[in-house]
């Protein structure tokens, strides 16, 4: 089951330097406040999926990642065609769901 993610929660987390290289690799954006930004305007849209979600179905290519981030969550905007990892404190990296 999803659950409801407070974007402002995911605002203030920690964008790992790691997040940011990916950011700028994976998505259109060239900086992370202008990420950041669009998140805002797209914050109905966000699914956050962890790895005993039934909607993780709807993202067959996105299960592995829990093999590499097991107590992770994901955050997915299909509006923007990304998928974030978090472990709730920081944002670990972004995958583009075009690509996976």
């Amino acid at each position: 089951m999803s659950e409801i993610i407070n974007i402002e929660k995911i605002i203030e987390m920690k964008l790992t330097e790691h997040f940011e290289k990916r950011i700028k690799e994976r998505t259109p954006y060239s900086d992370c406040e202008s990420f950041l930004y669009d998140l805002k305007l797209h914050k109905g849209d966000m699914i956050h999926l962890t790895k005993d979600s039934n909607q993780l179905n709807r993202f067959p290519n996105l299960r592995n990642k829990f093999r590499k981030y097991p107590w992770s969550a994901l955050l997915v905007l299909e509006s923007l065609n990304i998928a974030m990892v978090t472990d709730g404190i920081n944002l670990i990296t972004v995958y583009n769901l075009i690509n996976y």
